[in-house]
């Protein structure tokens, strides 16, 4: 399932997060802002950050001694902006830097600050920026019409993640069937012998 995101390079990902964060503190504390940040920050981060034409020179870094207030600090995009930073930078040596490539697995990297639970991920030849979607479907010969009982969406994980995630929640709807036919990505070692446990049959592609 695709994600309602464009796919943004390192230096739009933070940017873009940076003005998020930038807008949503507008909002909370503003006159605290205004008293922090210096006027060109308005003509920076006015429009989205990829539309922007990147300054060549280094910017002055100002200081700011006097310490948020609380109302800040609780931003829920302050976090996702913290998360997306570590992804890009780096300190070595008491000097920050950009990393080489966003140092986090898939599953944990932040690609757009407005689809916050979208990954990229990747199934065969296939790449996306969004979602995956798991269906489930009855599958048995003596009936006529095969129903979907189970349509979960999830964050782009490894398929396997979600094996028994996804059996729960049919034990939960008393669903659970005798044998279970699954994809090679829901496989593995572990889910087999668990299913076993649960004297359910597990098929699939190793």
């Amino acid at each position: 399932m695709l994600a309602n995101a464009r796919r943004l390079s390192s230096l739009e990902s933070v940017g873009e997060s940076l003005r998020t964060s930038l807008n949503e503190l507008a909002e909370v504390p503003p006159d605290w802002l205004l008293g922090v940040i210096s006027p060109d920050w308005f003509d920076r981060y006015v429009h989205r950050f990829e539309l922007q034409r990147f300054p060549k020179e280094k910017q002055a870094q100002a200081a700011m001694d006097e310490r948020a207030p609380q109302c800040v600090l609780d931003c829920p995009s302050l976090v996702l902006l913290q998360q997306v930073w570590n992804q890009h930078f780096e300190r070595v040596d008491d000097v920050v830097r950009w990393r080489d490539g966003p140092l986090v697995p898939n599953a944990e990297r932040v690609v757009s600050p407005y689809e916050t639970d979208a990954r990229e991920s990747r199934k065969r030849a296939t790449e996306w920026l969004g979602y995956k979607l798991h269906l489930t479907e009855t599958c048995s010969e003596e009936e006529s019409v095969h129903l979907i009982v189970q349509a979960k969406i999830t964050a782009a994980v490894q398929d396997v993640e979600e094996t028994m995630p996804l059996l729960r929640d049919l034990q939960a709807r008393d669903l659970v069937p005798e044998v279970r036919l699954v994809d090679s990505g829901y496989v593995s070692g572990q889910v087999l012998a668990e299913h076993a446990e649960l004297g359910i049959e597990l098929v699939g592609p190793l």
